[in-house]
C-alpha cells in the first residue's frame, strides 16, 4: 500500500495526520474523539507540582474537560433565598439548577425561549435578573467562586420539554451547543518538582489519554503552571487562550492562522498567532484560574512516573 493509498484510506475511516499543539495552558482545541496521542508538560522556575502529604510525592493533574458546564441535573420549582437549601413553586412550570462555578464572566444558553425568574449566589438573591422578559441567552458574573443558581420557565409557561438543551460556558456570548462531557483527569507523581528546562512525558509512562468530543480544554491543577504545554492528536481546529477575551458570533470564518490541516506534521504555538485575524467560527472563553475547577466530578486516570536524573 503506497502513502497516499494510507494517507486516504485513514481519512475515510476517521483518522488524519496528529497535529502537535504548544503553549500556555488552558490550550483549548476541537477533536472528533479519537484518543489524544501524547501530551509533555514542561516545568517553571519554582518547580511544576504540588506536594501531596499522603503518598509523598510531586503531583501534577491534568484535566480535560469540555465547555459546557450544565451536567444536565435540573429540579422542578425555585430556591427561595441565598442559602439555596430551601425549594418553593415545585408545584408550576419553573425549573432550576445549581452549580459550582469559580469566578468569571457566564453565558447561559438555551434551545427555546425562557423566562429567567431567579439568579442565586452565596450573596446575592435577585428576581427578574435580565433585561429582555423572554430570552434564549443570559450572561452573569461569578464574582468570587460558589454555587449559583438560575431558575426560569419556558415562555409559554408550560410543562417543561425535557428535551430542551442547556448550556452554561464561560463565555462573554453564546456560542454553538455542545453536550455536557465529565472532565477526565490523569495525575503525573514525581520524587521531586519538574525544573525549568526538564519535561515529562505522558508517553513515558504507556499510559493512554482519552479526549472528549468537540471542544477540549487542556487544564494543569497546580499552583506554579508549566512554562508549557505540547499535545499531540487528530486535531481538526485550534482556538487559542490569547484570542478567548474578545468573543465572536459562533457563524464567523475560521482565520488560516488556526486550520491544522496540512499534508505534514506540525506544531502550532500560540504566540505565532497573536496577530492573526480576530474572526473565528467558535468562540470559546475561558481564563487560566476559572478552568481549575474543571477536575470536582472526573474519570479519573491516575499513574505514577519516577523522573531519572
Amino acid at each position: 500500500m503506497n502513502k497516499k493509498t494510507r494517507r486516504l484510506l485513514s481519512l475515510l475511516l476517521g483518522g488524519g495526520r496528529y497535529k502537535t499543539l504548544s503553549g500556555a495552558p488552558p490550550l483549548i482545541f476541537r477533536s472528533d474523539g479519537s484518543v489524544l496521542k501524547n501530551y509533555r508538560l514542561y516545568g517553571a522556575a519554582g518547580g511544576l507540582g504540588d506536594y501531596d502529604e499522603e503518598s509523598g510525592k510531586y503531583v501534577i493533574p491534568v484535566t480535560i474537560a469540555g465547555k459546557n458546564e450544565f451536567d444536565g441535573t435540573l429540579i422542578s420549582g425555585y430556591y427561595t433565598d441565598s442559602t439555596m437549601t430551601s425549594i418553593g413553586g415545585a408545584s408550576g412550570n419553573y425549573k432550576s439548577f445549581k452549580l459550582l462555578l469559580s469566578a468569571g464572566i457566564y453565558t447561559f444558553s438555551s434551545s427555546i425561549p425562557v423566562l429567567i425568574i431567579r439568579y442565586i449566589t452565596a450573596d446575592s438573591y435577585k428576581s427578574n435578573p435580565t433585561s429582555s422578559r423572554i430570552t434564549q441567552t443570559h450572561t452573569f458574573t461569578v464574582s468570587d467562586d460558589g454555587y449559583v443558581s438560575l431558575a426560569f420557565r419556558n415562555a409559554e409557561n408550560t410543562p417543561w420539554d425535557d428535551s430542551t438543551t442547556i448550556q452554561i460556558e464561560e463565555a462573554q456570548t453564546a456560542t454553538e451547543y455542545e453536550p455536557y462531557h465529565e472532565p477526565i483527569v490523569s495525575t503525573i507523581s514525581l520524587d521531586t518538582p519538574l525544573s525549568e528546562g526538564e519535561s515529562v512525558s505522558m508517553a513515558d509512562t504507556g499510559v493512554q489519554f482519552g479526549t472528549i468530543d468537540g471542544t477540549n480544554i487542556l487544564t494543569v491543577g497546580t499552583a506554579v503552571q508549566p512554562s508549557a504545554v505540547e499535545i499531540r492528536g487528530r486535531i481538526s481546529a485550534v482556538q487559542t487562550a490569547l484570542n478567548m477575551a474578545a468573543l465572536s458570533p459562533v457563524s464567523m470564518s475560521m482565520p488560516d492562522g488556526f486550520a491544522l490541516m496540512s499534508e505534514s506534521e506540525e506544531v502550532v504555538n500560540y504566540a505565532d498567532n497573536q496577530g492573526a485575524d480576530q474572526e473565528q467560527s467558535e468562540s470559546y472563553c475561558s481564563d487560566q484560574a476559572g478552568l481549575r475547577r474543571r477536575g470536582g466530578r472526573s474519570q479519573e486516570n491516575k499513574f505514577a512516573y519516577s523522573r531519572l536524573n
